[in-house]
């Protein structure tokens, strides 16, 4: 049933009637709460930080992703994991954060889809690029190098990053994935 009532919030969202939106998103939270259904509850909060984020209350889409992520952490689901960080990322930059934060964020979240082998991986890979073009390569890099805080990762996203440019935007947000992007470490 929190099912249900979630996906007649995102109808409702993806309508515009926020107000219905949030009362399903927060019967579908109510009932995942109820029943002691982490996921559930994980997935409410994001669904509820995507809805504060579009009204443009970025303290309460923060709140409510960091809840999100609290939650995908503690029960170990990497996939709504990197969801979170990359929801995070997009915020930070969004409300006029540091670039530098932003980065950090999608970092996190693509070396766990990079470790999954998902194709959402391409869209961090694409706001890394645009803060590379936004503040120029030589401060992107120092920026990745202290996010990353691995060579090899450092190394995998510049040459995913290198590859993406090869390809002359050609791909979407989530296909054409480059071809060293299989499974990182």
């Amino acid at each position: 049933m929190a099912g249900s009532y979630g996906r007649l919030g995102i109808l409702a969202h993806d309508r515009g009637d926020y107000d219905e939106a949030a009362r399903q998103y927060q019967r579908s939270l109510d009932i995942s709460e109820r029943i002691g259904d982490q996921a559930g509850m994980a997935g409410s909060y994001g669904r509820l930080g995507i809805l504060a984020h579009d009204r443009g209350d970025y303290d309460e889409a923060a709140r409510q992703y960091q809840r999100s992520l609290d939650i995908s952490e503690r029960i170990g689901d990497q996939a709504k994991t990197a969801t979170s960080y990359g929801r995070l990322g997009i915020l930070e930059k969004e409300r006029g954060g540091s670039i530098a934060a932003a980065v950090t964020w999608h970092v996190k979240a693509l070396a766990i889809r990079l470790h999954l082998g998902v194709p959402e991986a391409m869209i961090n890979l694409r706001h890394l690029a645009a803060y590379c073009l936004e503040i120029g390569a030589g401060s992107f890099t120092s920026i990745l190098t202290q996010a990353a805080d691995d060579t090899d990762l450092v190394q995998t996203i510049t040459s995913l990053l290198d590859q993406l440019d090869e390809t002359d935007g050609k791909d979407s947000m989530t296909g054409g994935l480059p071809e060293v992007m299989t499974h990182y470490p």
